[in-house]
């Protein structure tokens, strides 16, 4: 199959221009390039496991990872187990999706739970850097038998998960955020590689290209990205008015983790500790001599 880029008529310039009207990548790597790729309806198209999956073993550092600000993200579900992404955010603000836990409460209670999600942890609950908990808010539910809300029963207490916050899962902005990073590591193919070269210096991210990488021990994470598309709807009827397709509910706990954070957008920034300096100025009644 003969690439466009063989046309020996057309330069690369006039192949620039007519392709510049196509978004998709994929529907340019096949009208360009002659790539016939399986994406069909995939919902992140531009994640590549080559790229983005990186070794445990090389990229992983514990006590490298403490001085990152680490984000856990949990999505709730009351009946089926409980989906739990570990990030951490760079200097360089790299995302690095770094562990992974599954949490099944089929004999477990919530408090056992909760020790569970600490447990995979490298941060202590209290430490400057361990910076987010977000949950699914269907966890403030209040239950019937006690009052409480498993929101309440993971937060509450001393032995609680700190700075636990409901995500915002109306934010589609999260999802964009996410398809930026994954498009700026295809560009950098390795962590460490991303400063931007354009010397386009943006306010947020500074010189870094913002990137996200998948190490591979998080297994459900590339699966999941992998595998979440778009499909029919079930019912014939609703088929005849729906243009758009529906997002499966398979293959979306990880993907959507990572959107409830694209959604809260952190970037990395040195905070600069302001120690407490008493006044020089006289401050009282002078004595009465």
């Amino acid at each position: 199959c003969w690439a466009t880029d063989d046309n020996p008529v057309m330069t690369i310039e006039t192949i620039d221009r007519i392709m510049e009207g196509i978004d998709d990548p994929d529907e340019e790597a096949m009208r360009r390039y002659g790539i016939f790729r399986q994406v069909s309806g995939r919902i992140y198209k531009l994640f590549d496991e080559k790229v983005h999956k990186q070794p445990a073993d090389k990229v992983f550092d514990a006590s490298l990872f403490r001085t990152y600000w680490n984000y856990r993200i949990i999505d709730y579900h009351p009946s089926k187990p409980w989906y739990v992404s570990y990030v951490a955010i760079s200097p360089r603000n790299e995302w690095f999706v770094w562990n992974e836990l599954i949490a099944k409460h089929d004999n477990k209670t919530t408090l056992e739970l909760r020790d569970e999600i600490k447990l995979n942890s490298i941060m202590e609950e209290d430490e400057e850097f361990n910076r987010c908990t977000l949950i699914d808010p269907l966890a403030n539910v209040k239950q019937t038998n006690t009052g409480f809300s498993v929101f309440d029963d993971l937060s509450m207490g001393e032995y609680g998960l700190r700075r636990l916050t409901p995500a915002d899962t109306k934010n589609t902005q999260g999802r964009m955020n996410i398809t930026m990073r994954l498009k700026n590591s295809l560009i950098c193919g390795v962590p460490g590689n991303n400063v931007n070269r354009n010397d386009l210096t943006e306010t947020r991210y500074g010189v870094y290209l913002p990137t996200i990488w998948f190490l591979d021990n998080c297994r459900g994470h590339i699966d999941h990205f992998k595998s979440w598309r778009y499909v029919d709807w079930k019912q014939e009827a609703v088929k005849a008015v729906r243009v758009v397709k529906r997002e499966s509910e398979k293959w979306n706990d990880f993907p959507r983790n990572l959107e409830f954070l694209g959604a809260l957008n952190p970037a990395f920034y040195d905070r600069k500790h302001e120690f407490y300096e008493p006044s020089r100025l006289f401050q009282g009644r002078r004595a009465v001599v």
